[in-house]
């Protein structure tokens, strides 16, 4: 079962939390060897030991500055953690740079609906994907 399986119910149903079904149990978790990349960050009230408000986490292949086998989560943003495959796919084969991480994070927020008590994470996603973007070929 990969991640994506693992989380599919709660993408249809937040109280489903996993597609594991009663009496289910995970034996072992294999994380295959890639050569690529990852950066992972997050914005916090408190500098430790506190929740993410925001979190974000990015993998890829990087050559120099260009990105291949791009993939990027939000976390603390929804129940489960968030994708959007147009960012993804519009960073393939692209060379990182300002406008580029930019365009990411306006493509992840396309969507957007937040609620008048977390609206304020919509600036703080936008800073967090370039900054985690940038670490990537840092």
């Amino acid at each position: 079962m990969s991640i994506a399986d693992l989380y599919a119910k709660a993408w249809e149903n937040p109280t489903a939390h996993n597609s594991l079904n009663p009496g289910d149990l995970i034996l072992k978790v294999e994380v295959p060897v890639q050569n690529r990349r990852s950066a992972y960050q997050q914005v916090s009230e408190k500098a430790q030991f506190d929740w993410a408000l925001v979190s974000c986490a990015a993998a890829a292949k990087v050559d120099g500055k260009k990105l291949s086998n791009v993939k990027i989560a939000l976390g603390a943003i929804s129940p489960v953690p968030h994708q959007v495959k147009a960012a993804n796919d519009f960073l393939e084969g692209k060379t990182l740079d300002d406008a580029a991480a930019a365009k990411a994070a306006d493509l992840i927020l396309d969507k957007a609906q937040p609620f008048d008590q977390n609206g304020y994470k919509v600036p703080l996603v936008r800073a967090l994907v370039r900054r985690t973007l940038t670490q990537l070929i840092a």
